[in-house]
């Protein structure tokens, strides 16, 4: 991902252009290499996001974070670090069994197991001004932390091997509120879970850019050489390297199909620039399951991992194109078939077919 085509010459290359000549002629053999050395790149990008995540400058972007789930629907996420983690608890009129899950905040659940907990009950601090606010009861919204100087510990456990606890929670105590303190304690065994995670996926890209490769890509890069079209290679090389400046670009596109596909109903009319009116309809009625699951392939936009690897896939379909392909129609139209391949990639087994169907030009680049 971060080293463009072109970026390395050889020694006899570079000295080839001190002495002002043009490079070799690439044969389809020496093509045939590339492709087998950007398949390699690519089936190692859990390497390359780990040193992407150590940058300086834009590292915390790719930061994974840690997830709570408090329920059937609440949602508490933290930075990935071993701090404790302070949840504030919903109580009601009676003692209440809650089941929490703490795992990392991805599109699978991977757990974070035996994590310690300790639930508290802490006096709630009234500001001034919610005492004005809520004259009668003497009690506003709680703060968000209360005075945790006064906390009278009720329950301590640990979460299970699955990352799952069962916390019995105390009926609401007038002036009280209560907490769950976590101490969070993620190990190397447990980060090594979750990169492992991700190789089915990773499979699946590797196996797009092979099928991209051998039923179009081989014979467009054979034909692009016998015709001797090399004067564009420069150009074409230059987007490419635009291409690795333009994160923030991938990362936008991949935002919006996550909205547009998570409100199909309301942006039917964008979805139509893409795909076909049957496709549309395929959507909007997805069986629960179905719909479940594109729902949780659409999570992908809080999976720092996960869009990584996508956007490196992407990045190294752009690597297969001949140059001609790339000056003569991509750089014109990169939006559009960025969202069309993004939408390819996150639409459930089956549906891909329904994407490009109105677009020719584009169909012919994206396998259905």
């Amino acid at each position: 991902m971060y080293y463009p085509q072109g970026s390395f010459p050889t020694l006899e290359n570079h000295t080839r252009l001190l002495r002002g000549e043009s490079p070799p002629k690439p044969t389809p053999a020496d093509k045939e290499l590339d492709f087998q050395r950007i398949l390699a790149e690519f089936k190692d990008v859990i390497k390359d996001y780990k040193t992407a995540n150590g940058h300086w400058l834009y590292g915390s972007m790719l930061n994974m974070k840690q997830q709570f789930i408090i329920g059937d629907m609440r949602r508490e996420s933290a930075p990935l670090e071993n701090k404790p983690v302070n949840i504030a608890m919903s109580c009601s009129v009676e003692p209440t069994n809650i089941t929490i899950t703490h795992g990392f905040r991805s599109t699978k659940y991977i757990p974070i197991p035996l994590a310690k907990y300790t639930l508290v009950k802490r006096p709630v601090v009234i500001t001034q001004q919610r005492s004005q606010d809520y004259p009668a009861a003497l009690s506003g919204p709680p703060s968000r932390y209360g005075d945790t100087s006064k906390d009278k510990v009720v329950s301590q456990n640990n979460f299970d091997s699955q990352g799952k606890a069962v916390v019995t929670l105390p009926a609401c105590e007038t002036g009280y509120q209560y907490h769950l303190l976590v101490n969070t304690n993620i190990t190397d065994k447990d980060r090594d879970a979750l990169y492992a995670a991700y190789q089915e996926t990773i499979d699946k890209y590797a196996a797009w850019l092979t099928t991209t490769w051998n039923t179009q890509q081989r014979a467009a890069w054979q034909d692009y050489l016998q015709n001797g079209g090399l004067s564009l290679a420069k150009t074409a090389n230059a987007f490419l390297d635009g291409m690795v400046s333009q994160i923030k670009q991938l990362y936008d596109t991949i935002k919006q199909v996550w909205l547009w596909l998570s409100d199909v109903d309301k942006y039917a009319a964008k979805l139509a620039e893409f795909i076909s009116t049957e496709g549309i309809e395929k959507l909007k009625a997805l069986p629960d399951k179905s719909a479940e699951a594109l729902g949780d392939a659409l999570t992908l936009l809080s999976d720092e991992i996960l869009v990584f690897i996508l956007i490196d896939a992407l990045y190294c379909y752009f690597q297969l194109l001949t140059p001609q392909q790339i000056v003569n129609f991509v750089a014109d139209a990169f939006g559009s078939l960025l969202v069309m391949i993004v939408l390819y990639l996150v639409l459930p087994p089956g549906m891909g077919q329904m994407v490009l169907t109105g677009v020719d030009n584009i169909s012919i680049m994206v396998p259905a």
